[in-house]
């Protein structure tokens, strides 16, 4: 199913926040995100690139979880998950 568009707003914040350097803003949002759509998987992957650049891998492993579990078809999710694992 798509996105949901107000999910995509929050996503789009959450992505103007990060690229301003504001991550507690963009983790924030993508939390919103993922708490309204728990079901897909680009709010997750999102959160997950904000944990770990805030230094919190588990966070952003579990992230990476609910990304993988939300759309399994997902190269980068997973790519990205065992990259992490493997840190």
């Amino acid at each position: 199913a798509p996105l949901p568009r107000a999910i995509e707003l929050l996503c789009e914040s959450g992505s103007r926040a990060a690229q301003r350097g504001d991550l507690a803003d963009a983790e924030r949002l993508f939390e919103r995100a993922t708490r309204q759509a728990p079901g897909h998987a680009r709010p997750w992957q999102l959160l997950a690139n904000v944990l770990y650049l805030r230094a919190d891998r588990a966070a952003a492993a579990t992230a990476l979880e609910h990304a993988v579990a939300a759309n399994p078809y997902d190269p980068l999710a997973a790519a990205n998950l065992a990259a992490l694992r493997g840190l």
